[in-house]
């Protein structure tokens, strides 16, 4: 490549000075000249490149890259909008309860009906207006329209049934049998010993007041102003319950009342007289 300037170059100065010399010689001499500098032109080799002492300079072809159009994309996976999940619905009861709940406790405390006694170990209770005394025979609440469960069900002498549900209508309440005869009878043909009150029953539209006018939704202070300092307290959890007992009658006789550790309202009364 060198070496191919240089030729270059000479030529052009070559042509120069003939040109140089034209311009200032007269016309014969001019052409003299310029056959001289054509000779010259001549005897310079004709370099080829075969001659030329230079490395052959290869490009590499350029890799392109393929248009987005070429390019293989992963299948989108389109996710659907999912019903909602279960637990939302149980927060919606969860709110209803709590609507519920503030509602039972702005409800002023139960008067308790004419003939309700204020002595709690009377067991004495009023069921929707209508007024029993534990034990009583299943077949009064079932006269006032109330039906228990599995009734064809037998109990063996001296044996109970407890937390059964009985309903009339929309409303539910708990109760327990016991069978006080020597023989094996049926649920039908039973006794009552126990009746137990909650919240849920309470929103169900049952009403249930004890002695005292005390009911679901009563605070503690109006326990203790209706029937004293309780027996014994028991602990458990966001709630605890107080127990008035009838004597050493173990749970034969008792009536507990399970109260809220923050809203100190009562939320589930059972009262217990199975063999009275």
């Amino acid at each position: 490549m060198v070496a191919k300037k240089k030729i270059i170059f000479l030529t052009a100065i070559c042509l120069v000075l003939t040109l140089a010399i034209v311009a200032c010689t007269p016309q014969n001499e001019s052409r003299e000249a310029v056959s001289e500098a054509t000779q010259v032109a001549e005897t310079v080799p004709d370099i080829k490149n075969d001659d030329l002492d230079c490395e052959e300079i290869t490009e590499e072809a350029e890799v392109v890259a393929p248009y987005e159009s070429e390019v293989e994309y992963e299948e989108e996976t389109i996710y659907e909008e999912y019903e909602p999940y279960e637990e939302e619905t149980v927060y919606e009861e969860y709110e209803q309860y709590e609507e519920e709940q503030v509602e039972l406790q702005q409800e002023p405390i139960a008067v308790a009906p004419v003939g309700l006694s204020d002595e709690l170990f009377s067991f004495m209770f009023s069921l929707n207006g209508v007024i029993y005394t534990l034990p009583f025979p299943y077949t009064e609440m079932a006269e006032n329209g109330w039906v228990g469960r599995d009734l064809e069900d037998t109990l063996a002498p001296n044996y109970r049934r407890l937390n059964s549900p009985a309903e009339l209508g929309g409303n539910t309440i708990n109760i327990s049998f016991a069978n006080t005869t020597s023989n094996t009878i049926t649920l039908a043909e039973s006794s009552i010993g126990q009746v137990m009150f909650n919240e849920s029953d309470a929103r169900r539209g049952a009403e249930v007041i004890f002695p005292g006018g005390i009911t679901v939704g009563s605070t503690k202070d109006e326990l203790i102003e209706a029937h004293g300092e309780p027996t014994r307290i028991v602990e458990s959890g966001s709630a605890y319950a107080v127990d008035f007992r009838l004597g050493a009658t173990r749970d034969y006789s008792v009536v507990r009342f399970r109260i809220d550790r923050e809203t100190r309202l009562i939320r589930e009364i059972t009262m217990t007289n199975f063999f009275g």
